[in-house]
């Protein structure tokens, strides 16, 4: 069943449009359930870094600044097993970076190609303070007409802790990137038993520790899902219990112990924990949604939830944005919006330098608005930027984010907005055909 009229505007935020997609969740076996987690899915901003490291704010110029000198790695990749062993990789072109420092902003663009069902997806680097932008990873990919498949990759989740490896899913196989050497290796999904021989690895999520990497499992011709998890060097993957829902939501605690996910249901969806040692699953006692990034302190998680759906038995419209303790299982409601069907809620993002304040991006039919809400105080502060997706800089003192055209499906332009009120600068505009999907700010 296809949103509500109004709530159509959410599909904005979504890093996965509908027409680059397969079949809409919401029309899905799960029915309901599942409906609601395409929404709150598809509000997430795909935005934020790897690091959290403080660094002095870049200054802007207008001059193109030369790339960075290429040198050895401060943090060497770990060294790979026989099954992953580096070698060519001729639908993946990348351009080594080198040995890099300070403020980068990454962003995906898409790019249609000649053939109908193929397109170009690329990653973008570019100093936050302008300079030229790199093209550091481009590949072909398949645009299905069923399954799931992950096509605009979900960039703040795919950095390793230290910024300098990317990992990405291409034609269904898991390719780390090494930025620095410019070097891709393939991490193998065959060794699994052999029904996995049909399987796909989709939305892998580095963790924190930069020990494992975890991903969706899927048959192509299935919608949902299972959880995988893999050492970061390459070697065997392996299975963790249980099914979950098809889609991207998979957060690494900051120790690389736990995992959040969103456990399908059958009126509705909820949000469960699971131990990566022991499999065991805990089930948060707040309904599935779009999460920020998991920190250290309490409350570690804020979730936007987001049911609007009519003809379905289930917990009710409702737009909400809540705080969860993991420890204690308290929950805090901060936003709750009148008009759950006119209002998207997503893009939850901790700044990394001052604790209590989350930014967030609330879709209106006509209007993207982006707020920064302190959760002690409860003051709700409305920016005056317009973003499609957004992040904070590492410092805290600027938001980049994506500006979006009236109309357009995608992001057309990448922008810093300085939080001292000076001023914004744009870095890039999208040209021709160009769509940008994704973005994230890494602090080397």
């Amino acid at each position: 069943m296809a949103l509500p009229g109004p709530c159509a505007a959410i599909l904005g935020l979504s890093p996965n449009p509908a027409p680059n997609r397969g079949p809409t969740l919401s029309g899905m076996r799960r029915g309901f359930g599942l409906q609601v987690v395409a929404v709150a899915l598809l509000v997430i901003a795909c935005t934020a870094g790897p690091s959290e490291r403080p660094s002095a704010p870049a200054t802007v110029s207008s001059a193109v600044s030369p790339g960075p000198t290429v040198a050895v790695s401060s943090t060497p990749a770990p060294t790979a097993s026989a099954s992953s062993a580096a070698e060519p990789l001729s639908t993946v072109h990348t351009t080594a970076l080198g040995q890099l420092t300070g403020n980068w902003l990454f962003y995906g663009v898409q790019i249609p190609r000649p053939e109908r069902n193929r397109i170009e997806i690329q990653i973008v680097a570019v100093p936050v303070g302008g300079g030229a932008a790199k093209t550091v990873v481009a590949f072909d990919a398949a645009i299905p007409t069923q399954g799931i498949f992950d096509n605009t990759p979900y960039l703040r989740r795919q950095f390793s802790p230290d910024g300098k490896r990317m990992v990405f899913s291409i034609d269904g196989q898991l390719v780390v990137i090494d930025l620095v050497t410019g070097q891709a290796k393939r991490l193998y999904l065959d060794l699994f038993e052999h029904r996995w021989n049909l399987a796909q690895g989709l939305y892998p999520s580095w963790s924190k520790d930069g020990s494992q990497i975890a991903f969706i499992f899927a048959e192509a011709i299935n919608f949902a899902g299972r959880i995988g998890v893999m050492p970061a060097a390459g070697g065997s993957p392996r299975e963790l219990a249980g099914e979950i829902s098809a889609g991207r939501s998979l957060e690494w605690s900051p120790d690389g112990s736990r995992i959040l996910f969103i456990r399908p249901g059958g009126d509705a969806s909820f949000m469960a924990i699971m131990d990566v040692a022991s499999g065991q699953v805990h089930v948060l006692p707040e309904l599935a949604g779009s999460s920020s990034p998991w920190r250290a302190r309490s409350p570690e998680l804020a979730i936007a939830i987001q049911y609007c759906s009519e003809g379905y038995v289930g917990p009710g419209k409702q737009a909400r944005i809540v705080t969860i303790d993991v420890l204690t299982d308290s929950v805090r409601t901060l936003v709750d919006v009148a008009d759950p069907c006119a209002v998207g809620l997503g893009g939850l993002r901790w700044n990394p330098a001052v604790p209590d304040e989350l930014l967030y991006i609330a879709a209106g039919v006509n209007n993207l608005e982006t707020h920064v809400l302190n959760i002690a105080t409860g003051k709700d502060t409305r920016l005056p930027i317009s973003a499609y997706e957004a992040t904070w800089t590492w410092d805290g003192s600027a938001v980049a984010y994506l500006a979006k055209s009236p109309g357009s499906s995608f992001g057309s332009a990448v922008r810093v907005w300085k939080r001292d009120g000076s001023g914004e600068t744009e870095l890039r505009r999208a040209s021709g055909a160009e769509a940008f999907f994704s973005i994230a700010s890494v602090s080397y």
